[in-house]
C-alpha cells in the first residue's frame, strides 16, 4: 500500500483524503493532542485508509461498523454491493484491509460486526474484530 494516496482521482483515496484533512484540523485546535475516526459501510473502509496515513501518535483510535472487512473477498462473489466506493486500482492485487490495519496497528482498530459485500454480518477470526450480541 503505497503511503500519502499515491493512487490520486479516486474515491477511496479522496475520501481517506478528506478524512485526514478534517483531523488535522481538529488536531490544530487548542488541547486536541488526538483524534479518533469512527464510520460504517463503505466509508469504515476509507476511515482505515485515512487511519493508515496518519501520525499513530496523534491517532487515538479507529471504530469501523458494518463495514466490509475484505475488498478481495468482493472480487471472489458473483453479486456485490458498493465496491466501486472501494475500489482502487491495483490494490486488491497485492493488498486486502488485513494489511491496512497492519500498517495503522490492530491496537487502534476496533471492527465491528464485519459484513460481507451483500451487507451480511459475517464470522471473520481476527484479534481487533468485535460483534455485538445482535447485530445490526
Amino acid at each position: 500500500f503505497e503511503r500519502r494516496f499515491m493512487i490520486d482521482g479516486f474515491k477511496p483515496a479522496m475520501r481517506a483524503r478528506d478524512i485526514v484533512a478534517g483531523a488535522e484540523k481538529l488536531l490544530n485546535e487548542p488541547g486536541v493532542k488526538q483524534v479518533r475516526i469512527e464510520a460504517s459501510d463503505t466509508a469504515g473502509v476509507w476511515a482505515l485508509l485515512a487511519a493508515s496515513q496518519m501520525d499513530k501518535s496523534k491517532l487515538a483510535g479507529v471504530r469501523i461498523e458494518r463495514a466490509p472487512h475484505s475488498v478481495r473477498q468482493a472480487y471472489e462473489s458473483p453479486i456485490h454491493r458498493a465496491l466501486h466506493d472501494v475500489t482502487m486500482p491495483g490494490f486488491a492485487a497485492s493488498f486486502d484491509l488485513d494489511d491496512v490495519v497492519k500498517l495503522v496497528g490492530a491496537d487502534k482498530v476496533e471492527w465491528w460486526d464485519p459484513m460481507d459485500w451483500m451487507r451480511n454480518r459475517v464470522p471473520v477470526d481476527r484479534p481487533w474484530i468485535r460483534y455485538t450480541k445482535f447485530g445490526h
